[in-house]
């Protein structure tokens, strides 16, 4: 029954890598076939006939903490608020844009968005920048990879607070009868050196992806026609939110079962690659399915620190991507275009570091 299973989850896994990449119909109704595949993994594991996935699945994406304020309705909240208040919203981004120094503004935005993310939560830091960023007034490269850099910024910045994003809260609570500490800056304290860092430098990146000579362009110019959007828009991009979150939800129950059955005793190094998983499988799902107290710190920073990089490869690897290439309208293949290019090399240099880190 296991083979079965692992070898149905392995090439799910390869679909949904390459068929979004490669079939045009597939990205354009990207939810869609991510339920597909859910419920096909969820069949193969036997977890579709699970309850509690299926609550999990309905009250992910409309509830936080227990609280019923989840990222469905702060997108549509922020998405109604934006479409009355556009005008202003694009007299902001216009008033940016014009400035001597733009791309010093926009990647302060985004070193600012990055940072707060773990007090004001992540969601609405990305529904912040996601709103900024489609009035922006630049060329189609430019808003795509200001888009991706400030997820990366986003999701990493996020984990300094168990109240950040759901993989923080999960990583505190598992973590409560460690050896080590593990109390109320343990997050700040472990991972701050290693984030802060980060988020100052996918900043930077954003600032110099927006070319200041194309500010003096038009819309036209820069963008080309402006697609006026409508309210129903709105409503029918949280609804497809619900569905995408509730596929992870899914997909990620699934896929924990071959993470515990085969991952469960790592090396740090192990743990590290296996944190790529995370640009597919939440990494929320990921830190629930493997981190115990028995693990050492080492390990856990190794994994961690790997997810949250690997989160940024392509959209359905963090909430921020979700939310951002939903509103910007950024497809999955040039998301994974740009976010391989930079995450790829950003992973393996980090893995470096770390490694000569501890051992010095």
């Amino acid at each position: 029954m296991f083979q079965v299973s692992t070898i149905v989850l392995v090439i799910l896994l390869v679909l949904i890598l390459a068929l979004p990449a490669t079939v045009r119909k597939i990205e354009e109704n990207l939810e869609i076939f991510l339920f597909a595949m859910a419920i096909i993994a969820g069949l193969a594991t036997g977890k579709i006939f699970d309850i509690n996935v299926w609550i999990e699945a309905l009250r992910d994406p409309v509830m936080i903490h227990g609280i019923p304020i989840g990222i469905v309705q702060v997108v549509l909240i922020f998405g109604v608020i934006a479409y009355y208040i556009k005008d202003r919203i694009e007299h902001f981004a216009e008033k940016i844009m014009n400035m001597k120094h733009s791309h010093v503004i926009l990647g302060l935005l985004t070193l600012a968005l990055g940072l707060s993310s773990s007090v004001i939560s992540v969601i609405v830091a990305a529904v912040i920048l996601a709103e900024i960023v489609r009035a922006l007034k630049v060329d189609r490269r430019s808003k795509v990879l200001y888009s991706i850099y400030s997820c990366f910024a986003l999701g990493i910045g996020a984990v300094l607070t168990p109240v950040g994003e759901p993989l923080s809260t999960i990583l505190v609570s598992k973590l409560k009868e460690a050896h080590y500490y593990t109390g109320p800056g343990f997050l700040f304290e472990v991972f701050a050196p290693i984030v802060i860092p980060l988020v100052i430098m996918f900043s930077i990146l954003a600032a110099l992806s927006i070319r200041s000579k194309v500010a003096r362009r038009t819309v036209q110019e820069a963008q080309g026609p402006v697609e006026e959007e409508k309210l129903r828009d709105v409503f029918t991009r949280a609804g497809k939110i619900y569905l995408f979150i509730m596929a992870l939800v899914i997909l990620g129950a699934s896929y924990g079962i071959l993470v515990k059955l085969y991952f469960s005793k790592l090396t740090p190094d192990e743990f590290y690659f296996l944190g790529i998983m995370s640009a597919v499988v939440d990494n929320a799902t990921l830190v629930a399915a493997l981190v115990s107290p028995a693990l050492s710190l080492k390990d856990i920073i190794f994994f961690v620190t790997s997810t949250l990089i690997s989160g940024g490869f392509l959209v359905p690897g963090n909430i921020p991507n979700i939310i951002v290439a939903s509103r910007v309208k950024i497809r999955f293949v040039e998301w994974a275009k740009y976010g391989l290019a930079i995450g790829v090399p950003v992973l393996l240099a980090v893995y470096i570091l770390l490694v000569v880190a501890h051992i010095l």
